[in-house]
């Protein structure tokens, strides 16, 4: 036998132990490989993440604008915090309505003329007294000529109505008077067109429905650094597909924001973008002016649809200013013209300045008649400000009326807002106000006026619980009477 053989049991033993020896291994990685590792995965990751960076920058910049072409803007959304500076008055503006009364309610005069009656009678007075060879029948020739005061009034102003008629004879413009005269008006025209434009409306973005040759009319009521703000006619702008065409021929796709019933009128959005980060120098926001200030007679201008006619503009005069229309929940004064009014008319009233005075709205049967009339425009301030940042008109469903003196003293009313209707399935209706109740406050608010309540309503947003005081007739007179209701919307 060969003496190298081992013996199967020695033989065995040696693989045991070979095994052994070899699940005893140990890997040693070389020192500092987990940190290079984790040093390339993090290079890895942030490789990836400026690739994916600049792909997306990339694929945005050439995507965006084609896509924004189709799609259009999304809704604006920083429309809360714009302002529309409201106007102060006087003195109050009348506030009776059309449809309770066929004549004009008279304004206070102003103090400077009543200043100005004052010095005349004292004037007169004196110089009376002073005049006479005695010095002290003053008195005697003041309360002498007191008994004809209104006469002498009577004298001297057909005195100075003579004078003028004069003047107005003697004087005769000659043409070129006459043409710097309408090329001043013509430059002021000019400068108010760049505030106007045309929203093009359809209904399924791909027919168009236009109301007219060059679309419904609308101007740049406000804007801030993003949107331009459209005012124009509301039953035709709600839920459609809008274009905007600016004066200096840009189209811009429109976002209805929102609207106002009772007057119908609503704000269309444009994002200034489309200028391409500059606007150009005719394309600029409407000056909206002081309504309060314009007199009967002032000379102005309608531009819009009249007569049938697109694009017009008809120099015109106030030929009043004094009435106030009644409409739900609401008061406005109106600027009459002298322009016959058609089936179509809308559009604006300029002064001199070229400043917004008035709206003239579209199919408004309260303010319609046989010529155009027109809202105050700063008393749509409030509204275009609520509407412009979204704020739907909150309904409360009456149809208001100032109690006026006469009313105190013939039937014994107190002072209020005199509720001359109710309308169905409002929340004035459901609350229980009826016709003939006297809304006296709003909360801790005073109503005194029916502007006054169209002014606290602006004041509130709808869904909102408020409390109404009423004065309600009875056998034995007035009782009072506390309402809860909730604001809805138009």
């Amino acid at each position: 036998m060969d003496n190298n053989h081992n013996m199967p049991g020695q033989q065995n033993d040696k693989q045991e132990e070979q095994e052994y020896s070899l699940y005893t291994e140990k890997i040693v990685r070389k020192p500092g490989s987990r940190i290079k590792r984790a040093v390339k995965h993090m290079a890895k990751v942030v490789g990836s993440a400026v690739l994916f960076g600049v792909v997306a920058g990339l694929v945005l910049s050439v995507v965006y604008p084609t896509a924004k072409k189709f799609v259009g803007d999304a809704e604006p959304t920083t429309r809360q915090g714009t302002v529309i500076p409201t106007d102060s008055q006087t003195e109050e503006p009348a506030d009776d309505s059309w449809a309770y009364s066929d004549t004009e309610t008279g304004e206070p005069e102003s103090s400077a003329a009543v200043q100005n009656e004052s010095n005349y009678n004292t004037g007169e007075s004196g110089s009376e007294g002073i005049s006479g060879e005695n010095g002290g029948n003053a008195t005697e020739n003041t309360a002498e000529n007191a008994d004809n005061h209104v006469i002498d009034r009577e004298e001297l102003e057909s005195l100075v109505d003579d004078r003028i008629d004069h003047a107005f004879t003697m004087y005769k413009p000659g043409m070129s008077e006459l043409d710097s005269l309408y090329s001043g008006l013509r430059t002021v025209i000019n400068d108010v067109n760049k505030s106007i434009v045309s929203v093009e409306v359809s209904y399924d973005g791909v027919n168009w429905d236009y109301i007219s040759d060059t679309g419904i009319m609308g101007f740049i009521a406000a804007d801030d650094d993003e949107y331009f703000y459209i005012l124009t006619i509301k039953e035709f702008v709600e839920e459609k597909y809008l274009s905007v065409i600016f004066n200096d021929g840009t189209v811009a796709q429109g976002t209805y924001i929102t609207g106002d019933m009772t007057t119908n009128q609503a704000i269309v959005a444009v994002d200034k973008s489309v200028f391409g980060g500059k606007v150009p120098e005719n394309v600029k926001t409407a000056v909206l002016g002081n309504s309060y200030v314009v007199q009967q007679g002032d000379k102005v201008m309608a531009i819009g649809n009249i007569y049938g006619q697109s694009d017009m503009v008809v120099y015109t005069t106030a030929t009043s200013v004094k009435k106030s229309v009644v409409d739900t929940d609401c008061s406005y004064r109106v600027i009459s013209t002298d322009i016959l009014s058609g089936d179509a008319d809308s559009g604006i009233i300029v002064n001199t300045k070229g400043e917004i005075v008035g709206i003239i709205p579209y199919h408004n049967e309260a303010i319609s008649g046989e010529i155009i009339n027109s809202y105050g425009i700063s008393e749509l301030k409030r509204l275009i400000e609520r509407l412009i940042n979204g704020k739907v008109t909150p309904y409360m469903g009456v149809i208001p009326q100032t109690v006026t003196s006469v009313m105190k003293d013939v039937y014994g009313m107190p002072d209020g807002v005199y509720v001359n209707l109710v309308e169905r399935d409002s929340p004035a209706f459901y609350a229980g106000i009826q016709s003939g109740d006297i809304i006296t406050y709003i909360g801790k608010e005073s109503v005194m006026t029916s502007r006054a309540l169209q002014n606290i309503l602006f004041m509130t947003d709808a869904g909102t619980e408020v409390t109404v005081y009423i004065s309600r007739p009875g056998k034995d007179g007035y009782r009072n009477i506390e309402i809860t209701l909730v604001l809805g919307s138009e």
